[in-house]
């Protein structure tokens, strides 16, 4: 029996928050490492990115945890509209079908190609 898979937005709220904390600390370490071009290309006029990046930098000096926590309250709908241009699907739980690295992975790789 397979596992059904869902958009972020047709979750529970449970596995929401789990989807959203996922994503989130997935998209901090990109943005502490500089490297938010791939996740640029889904957000091209609405300013979501824009919008997460503000509250990062004004919560640089919080720690990881907080950081994380204060990131996903405050840009809960941002995250949502992001992931929703990704498409990416869940499992019930709020587990990503794929992991964000391996689907970033992936997503690098075909770029590399094209």
């Amino acid at each position: 029996m397979t596992d059904t898979l869902m958009s972020v937005s047709e979750l529970d709220e449970t596995a929401r928050t789990t989807a959203l904390t996922g994503f989130a600390n997935f998209y901090i370490t990109l943005w502490r490492n500089n490297n938010l071009e791939l996740l640029s290309e889904y957000d091209r006029q609405e300013g979501f990115i824009q919008n997460i990046n503000r509250e990062l930098a004004a919560n640089r000096f919080f720690t990881p945890e907080e950081e994380l926590s204060a990131s996903v309250t405050f840009n809960q709908s941002d995250y949502m509209h992001l992931i929703d241009e990704i498409d990416m699907q869940f499992h019930l739980t709020g587990n990503p079908e794929t992991s964000w690295t391996s689907w970033y992975d992936n997503q690098f790789a075909s770029l590399a190609k094209s």
